[in-house]
């Protein structure tokens, strides 16, 4: 039987069920459109110019080693932007793994060297702004918009309680922007409004350094996301066409 966790929201009068397997949402048995679901219909031309220097790079790496190029290797090369794809995923989940159990209580440092350095990062910014943690990896719905999502955190921050989004990209992508204000949008629904701007902070992978961006432009940013989830919602119509 599929694991199923039940998160109570709006005094009880909304249940979500979460399909943590699948990554999937659902209220009174209808699947919920996630946040990060929603922005997937944007388009990434950086990812396009990213995936053909993978391609490049790895050719070039083989062509470098005094290797023939064969129809096996352009094969292989094919596939890598998709394994290392993969690979910054599962190191992306491991840091925010590990930052939320931290927000719960201090554990052992990864032993996985990237993983670490994007763990030294996390604590670099927990000590320099003195971090206190009030809440992470909190499922949060708009009972308006009907969408659901993650939050990461929620937390004082130079003696601000600010609500926090973690990122182990390699940049800071302006989509980020759209899905920090959805995330905002529910919980003000739910417990009302913050009176500091959303923040955005970004662990790096190979450095261990972080990077902050505040998010000042919320109503802006909430309707870029709107504007994306009718877009999301039109494709769903004529997908099931």
């Amino acid at each position: 039987m599929a694991e199923i966790i039940k998160k109570e929201l709006y005094g009880g009068k909304i249940v979500i069920d979460f399909f943590p397997n699948s990554h999937i949402y659902k209220l009174n048995g209808e699947k919920l459109m996630s946040v990060t679901g929603i922005l997937g219909c944007l388009n990434k031309p950086a990812l396009v110019f990213w995936a053909a220097n993978v391609v490049a790079d790895y050719l070039k790496g083989r062509l470098d080693a005094g290797e023939t190029i064969t129809a096996e290797m352009i094969e292989e090369a094919r596939k890598e932007h998709t394994r290392k794809k993969q690979e910054a995923a599962s190191i992306g989940t491991q840091v925010h793994e590990w930052a939320e159990q931290y927000a719960k209580a201090p554990i052992e440092l990864p032993t996985d060297e990237k993983v670490l350095n994007g763990v030294i990062g996390f604590l670099k910014w927990v000590k320099q702004h003195k971090v206190r943690f009030l809440a992470s990896e909190q499922i949060v719905y708009s009972r308006k918009y009907n969408y659901v999502g993650i939050m990461d955190a929620e937390a004082v921050v130079d003696g601000k309680r600010r609500l926090i989004d973690f990122k182990t990209s390699n940049r800071l992508y302006d989509e980020y922007y759209l899905q920090v204000a959805a995330y905002r949008q529910a919980v003000e629904e739910e417990v009302g409004a913050y009176e500091e701007n959303a923040l955005i902070v970004r662990f790096d992978k190979e450095t261990g350094a972080f990077e902050t961006r505040d998010c000042p432009n919320h109503k802006e940013d909430l309707q870029g996301f709107l504007n994306t989830l009718g877009v999301k919602q039109w494709q769903k119509k004529y997908a099931s066409v």
